[in-house]
């Protein structure tokens, strides 16, 4: 019974969210999409983080701090897309609906880190 109220009222929030007009690019909509492709893509942060350092560093540096960067870029990735997808009918003061980490996702073709690793 819990899990059909639960389900009822995300649906509920997420018909809300959709129904709702933003005159921002970044709206509700936005923010929720965003929060579900971050919490579902943070896992992608750990290999650009090691080959980044491997390029900057050698590959000492990519086996503890890139593997680490790459951990702690999952962790903060994996919480804002949690915060984004529980919050995302509600603005940050100052910010409205703006992204928490950059780049906004992950997985874009625009980012200098996936580019890095494409040449």
């Amino acid at each position: 019974m819990r899990r059909v109220l639960l389900s009822g009222v995300m649906g509920g929030l997420i018909a809300l969210a959709l129904s709702v007009q933003s005159a921002e690019a970044n709206g509700p909509t936005r923010k929720l999409g965003r929060g579900v492709a971050n919490l579902f893509t943070a896992a992608f942060e750990l290999p650009p983080r090691v080959a980044q350092t491997y390029d900057a560093r050698g590959a000492v540096a990519a086996l503890s701090w890139g593997i680490l960067d790459g951990c702690r870029a999952f962790a903060v990735r994996t919480a804002a897309g949690a915060v984004e997808m529980a919050t995302f009918l509600l603005p940050w003061p100052g910010a409205g609906y703006e992204p928490m980490v950059e780049p906004e996702f992950l997985l874009d073709p625009h980012d200098p880190v996936q580019a890095s690793l494409t040449e």
